[in-house]
């Protein structure tokens, strides 16, 4: 996410403190020297409170200004259980809505971010059943994809494959 801010008056360096509580710093604590903003990642995205300190330096002051935001709640897949081993070679996968989202897409296959089993726009569905899996105990990745703002953030999921 990118944190801008405008310019103040006789701003000679600007700190930037992210985390979950006002003047903590646990997701990125930084001097941007005179930049009016900074790129950060590796955010929560589970609907939690993030806390943002922007302090100023005036004059060999540090002032701050806190702000309170909400983190996206990216969907979240709920069955099968992430880490299981699949029941057979059809899968119901279901998820919990995102907030904001508009619409979801699924990746399924044997590596990370591959849709060789499946891979498709979901619409607003929460489930899609994919059939045609693997059948020998192999790995199996599920991307699970939100647009949210016109953005793309996804969570990964394995799976073991079903072996009879």
């Amino acid at each position: 996410m990118t944190f801008t801010w405008t310019a103040g008056t006789n701003v000679t360096a600007y700190w930037l403190d992210v985390g979950t509580a006002p003047f903590v710093g646990n997701y990125y604590a930084g001097n941007q020297g005179i930049a009016a903003f900074k790129v950060v990642s590796g955010l929560p995205t589970d609907g939690s409170t993030v806390c943002v300190t922007l302090y100023s330096l005036i004059g060999g002051v540090w002032l701050s200004n806190t702000y309170l935001y909400t983190a996206a709640s990216i969907a979240q897949m709920t069955s099968p259980t992430p880490g299981s081993t699949l029941a057979g070679p059809s899968v119901t996968f279901t998820w919990t809505a995102g907030t904001g989202a508009t619409a979801y897409w699924l990746d399924v296959g044997p590596a990370p971010f591959n849709g060789s089993y499946f891979a498709g726009n979901v619409g607003l569905a929460t489930s899609k059943t994919v059939s045609g899996l693997p059948m020998n105990g192999s790995t199996v990745y599920a991307t699970l994809y939100a647009q949210i703002a016109g953005v793309w953030p996804a969570n990964m999921y394995i799976y073991v494959a079903w072996h009879p």
